[in-house]
């Protein structure tokens, strides 16, 4: 049986970061958080003013690649949203024409990022667990009141907590 390779390595045997190079692609998602489960796909987000071309260039490289799927979204901007498999991994490419800074899944994955680091070790551990569980969401909302002692600022020149209850 075919171990499947790192999520790292797939994307460098299928070239898709080069390939997307003209559109700012990044990855996110559980994956680069340490948080993945085994069914994770692979999320880059991506920006272009020619959402044509985007698709053009993904169609011409992945459109034979297994459960190759490709869509428009009907939302501001009409994102395209491309999805694949190749090595053993989904793949989901997120294109709009809004920068990669200002798109959601950009700020969400920054987010998480940053309440990981600031949660530590244990607190890493602590949703590693919860999604092993079951749990579909890099932070499940069951971790609230972790969040809030993460978030809750312990310096004196801090008046106000970051959240409440």
């Amino acid at each position: 049986m075919n171990e499947r390779p790192t999520y790292q390595d797939a994307l460098r045997r299928t070239g898709l970061l080069r390939i997307l190079e003209p559109f700012d692609p990044h990855v996110i998602g559980t994956l680069p958080l340490g948080v993945a489960r085994p069914d994770s796909d692979i999320d880059i987000v991506c920006c272009t003013a020619d959402l044509s071309a985007a698709v053009e260039l993904v169609w011409k490289h992945f459109g034979e690649s297994e459960s190759f799927a490709i869509y428009q979204w009907s939302a501001k901007g009409r994102p395209v949203i491309a999805t694949f498999e190749a090595y053993g991994w989904p793949f989901e490419i997120f294109v709009s024409s809004t920068p990669v800074q200002d798109q959601a899944g950009w700020w969400h994955f920054e987010v998480e990022k940053r309440l990981l680091t600031l949660g530590g070790p244990a607190f890493h551990t602590d949703i590693c667990a919860l999604r092993a569980g079951g749990a579909r969401q890099s932070l499940p909302l069951r971790v609230r009141s972790s969040l809030k002692a993460i978030l809750t600022p312990s310096c004196t020149t801090c008046s106000a907590p970051l959240i409440t209850s």
